[in-house]
């Protein structure tokens, strides 16, 4: 056995060597503290990049893309207070135009015939300032036209959300127009449930007499061509069990073959005249409804 002198001296060296390593080239020394002027204290990188804020919760909707805003719809963060808003609910009351002290002649058929001008089909309101302030039409055309670049998605549920009625829906009708219909039977003096003469003398409808009226452009997108009464998406009155289908009698113009249902042409209105006065024996309809053109 060979006595090497040094040989403690070495162990000692290679422990000494081993204890002061450096450290690991992928260790990160611990974040820093640093405290804020409120006191508050945050983690920070060596770098101070860190975020200090809550982070904000995603505002993506629908697939859009990253970053994709629509113009004059950026600002979320107002809030709504309803209080200034509140629903009416004291009940509604007929307003009539105020009679005209003005003693004009009558008016005559021919005359009234002049009002009536046939031409091309008009698609646009905005010179329509007859009977209505300039600057306010287009105040309201402008207000309308920023919808234009909203996906109808998100315009429906805004809709339902600032209609203070919509909680309604349909109610106990089968559909809102229904509702609607009930609404104005109510506010009129039930002229629906229980007409009367103008001078509210007698009922306008005997007990065996049937009551006649016709729904122009009836259905959803009624006055859309070919929305729902057309082809298979007509009428199907087989599944209408609310009422006798032998009642309901759908008419769509003079050939009553191109079901195209166009009120804008004249001889589909006159035809529609016509029928009515073959079905009802020229006595006419007692109330007629139409959706509005949109």
């Amino acid at each position: 056995m060979i006595y090497n002198p040094n040989h403690e001296m070495v162990k000692k060296e290679e422990h000494s060597i081993k204890r002061e390593l450096p450290p690991q080239l992928n260790s990160t020394p611990p974040p820093k503290k640093k405290i804020r002027n409120d006191g508050i204290s945050t983690l920070l990188t060596p770098l101070s990049s860190s975020p200090t804020k809550i982070i904000e919760e995603s505002k993506q909707k629908g697939r859009r893309g990253l970053g994709f805003t629509f113009k004059n719809f950026d600002d979320e963060t107002t809030e709504w207070d309803f209080d200034n808003d509140p629903a009416p609910i004291e009940e509604e009351e007929v307003r009539r135009c105020p009679p005209n002290n003005h003693i004009e002649a009558p008016l005559n058929l021919d005359e009234m015939r002049e009002w009536i001008k046939l031409g091309l089909k008009k698609k646009v309101i905005d010179d329509e300032i007859e009977f209505c302030d300039e600057d306010i039409l287009k105040e309201m055309l402008n207000g309308k036209t920023v919808f234009d670049e909203l996906p109808q998605k998100e315009m429906e549920e805004a809709r339902a959300r600032s209609n203070v009625y919509e909680t309604i829906g349909q109610s106990i009708f089968l559909n809102r127009a229904a509702l609607k219909m009930a609404n104005i039977d109510s506010v009129f003096g039930r002229m629906f449930t229980d007409p009367k003469t103008p001078n509210n003398q007698r009922p306008l409808v005997h007990p065996d007499e049937p009551f006649y009226f016709a729904d122009i452009c009836a259905g959803p997108g009624g006055f859309s061509f070919g929305f729902t009464l057309k082809g298979k998406s007509d009428f199907a009155l087989q599944k209408f069990l609310a009422g006798t289908s032998e009642t309901f009698d759908p008419y769509y113009d003079v050939k009553d073959l191109d079901c195209d249902g166009d009120i804008f042409k004249s001889e589909n209105i006159d035809a529609l005249q016509n029928y009515v006065n073959k079905c009802t024996m020229h006595n006419g309809v007692h109330i007629v409804m139409a959706d509005r053109v949109t």
